[in-house]
């Protein structure tokens, strides 16, 4: 499974996100090559276990180095 693990804001347990998908524009003939990229982008509705929610929405880009 994917996912994106973040700090909650409020007290600091773990919140995950597991909606992550790869965007268009994904270099794939370099794929697993030093250089190679990844569009990702996450989103979704997460909680901690202290119930604090939080609405988790962001792109990145992973880099092969």
């Amino acid at each position: 499974m994917t996912q994106v693990v973040l700090e909650c804001p409020v007290c600091g347990l773990t919140l995950e996100v597991t909606t992550i998908v790869t965007k268009p524009g994904t270099d794939t003939a370099k794929n697993g090559e030093l250089g190679g990229h990844l569009h990702m982008e996450a989103s979704g509705t997460v909680a901690c276990l202290n119930s604090h929610r939080w609405s988790a929405s962001g792109a990145f880009l992973l880099t092969r180095v």
